[in-house]
């Protein structure tokens, strides 16, 4: 990714991605507006970020702790981001996410669940990751295991589960893409169903600048973009 970018050339990318993402709602009658724009900004500065918001980008992600919250500091007066949490978080970084981010999309573990119960002054909103592309690489809860922690994780004060995350491999193949994302879906839609997801919207976060016209196919509601705008 390039930093140094006019808001021009910015704003033609954020319009050419608006508009594969109307244009795959159409294809599955769904309405644009139910699908949520992440700009994925963790390799671009405070400053571009303040050409997004300039632009109308209200949510942006942030996989690392420490610089999201530079750029949290440096921003926070001037925008009015909501900011999404979407790598990895280790227990001990939970205090120092919590203030940042108004969701956190990537909580792989009952133990990391809990941390964020007992660290939150206030309900937080999350999303469970599953590995559905079952690569070792990968963080986030397989199937099985979900549904057999999710009663207790349902249970911790402070948390809302408002749906799941999934990450696709790395693949040409949007077969192998779409199963990930489907699975991902069908998973969701059974753990509401029980109870266990009690939001009036069921959140996914699924697809990224590579695949998340199918993710959107596969019912996304949020889709991480990164490399498609700031290139």
């Amino acid at each position: 990714m390039n930093d140094v970018l006019t808001s021009e050339k910015l704003q033609r990318n954020i319009c050419r991605i608006q508009d594969q993402i109307s244009e795959t709602c159409a294809k599955v009658d769904r309405l644009p507006q139910s699908v949520t724009l992440v700009a994925v900004t963790k390799t671009v500065t405070a400053a571009t970020m303040k050409l997004l918001a300039d632009l109308g980008i209200k949510n942006v992600g942030e996989n690392r702790v420490q610089d999201a919250q530079s750029k949290y500091n440096e921003l926070c007066n001037i925008s009015d981001f909501s900011w999404h949490m979407i790598g990895h978080l280790q227990t001990n970084k939970v205090k120092v996410t919590l203030p940042i981010f108004d969701m956190i999309h990537s909580v792989d573990s009952m133990k990391l669940a809990k941390k964020i119960s007992e660290c939150s002054t206030e309900t937080t909103k999350i999303l469970l990751q599953v590995n559905t592309s079952k690569e070792e690489s990968k963080h986030g809860f397989d199937c099985e295991q979900l549904c057999n922690e999710i009663t207790e994780i349902s249970t911790f004060d402070n948390i809302v589960i408002c749906g799941l995350m999934t990450m696709a491999p790395f693949t040409a193949d949007m077969d192998v893409c779409r199963k990930c994302f489907r699975e991902t879906r069908i998973l969701a839609e059974k753990l509401r169903d029980k109870g266990y997801i009690q939001q009036d919207k069921l959140e996914l976060s699924m697809g990224m600048s590579g695949d998340f016209p199918v993710a959107i196919e596969e019912g996304a509601t949020l889709v991480r973009v990164g490399s498609a705008i700031f290139k």
